[in-house]
C-alpha cells in the first residue's frame, strides 16, 4: 500500500470511527458551553445588536432568533482575541449612548441605536483595518459574527434556499 493510500485509509477509519465531532473535540466543546464569558447585560446588548444588525424579514427572524449571540458568545471563549475587542465595544457603545441620549444602548430607542451604530458601520477602505478606530473594528467583527451565526443556523440557511449539493445540476 501506497503512503497515500494509506493515508486515505486512515482518514477513512477515522471518519467512521468519529463521525462529527472526536472525543477531545467534544470534550472540549462541552468545557467551553460549560462557562460562560459574557455577562447578563451584555448578552442582552449583543441580542438587540445582533436584531439591528440583521432584522427579522417577513419569512424569517433575526439573528438574534437564529442563536448568533450564543454563537457569539461561543466564539468569545473558542477564540479568545475576540474577547477584548467584543468586551471593549460593548462597553463604547454603553458610553456612547450615555454620553449622548443618557441611556444605556439597550434602552436606547431604535433610532437612537441605529443612529450611534451608523457612526462606526463603514469603514475608510483606503486605510488599513488595523489602523482603524477600534469602535468601527468592534462592529465590523459583531456584524460578522451576526451574519455567520445567522447563515450558518437553520434559519439562515432556509432564508439562503440552500438545498445542498445536488448531482449532475451545475
Amino acid at each position: 500500500m501506497s503512503t497515500e493510500e494509506e493515508t486515505e485509509a486512515a482518514i477513512a477509519q477515522s471518519a467512521e470511527k468519529y463521525f462529527g465531532r472526536t472525543p477531545e473535540e467534544k470534550e472540549l466543546i462541552d468545557e467551553l458551553n460549560a462557562e460562560q464569558f459574557l455577562n447578563e447585560h451584555e448578552m442582552a446588548t449583543i441580542k438587540v445588536l445582533c436584531a439591528v444588525i440583521l432584522p427579522a424579514n417577513d419569512k424569517f427572524g433575526s439573528a438574534t432568533d437564529a442563536g448568533a449571540p450564543d454563537f457569539i458568545e461561543f466564539m468569545c471563549k473558542d477564540y479568545p482575541p475576540f474577547q477584548l475587542p467584543i468586551r471593549g465595544g460593548l462597553m463604547w457603545l454603553d458610553h456612547k449612548c450615555n454620553t449622548e441620549f443618557n441611556t444605556e444602548f439597550i434602552a436606547s430607542t431604535p433610532e437612537h441605536q441605529k443612529q450611534i451604530l451608523d457612526t462606526i458601520a463603514y469603514y475608510d477602505p483606503i486605510i488599513p483595518f488595523d489602523k482603524q478606530p477600534l469602535e468601527i473594528q468592534f462592529f465590523s467583527l459583531m456584524r460578522n459574527l451576526s451574519l455567520t451565526g445567522y447563515y450558518t443556523s437553520k434559519m439562515g440557511i432556509e432564508d439562503l434556499g440552500y438545498k445542498g449539493n445536488m448531482p449532475n445540476v451545475w
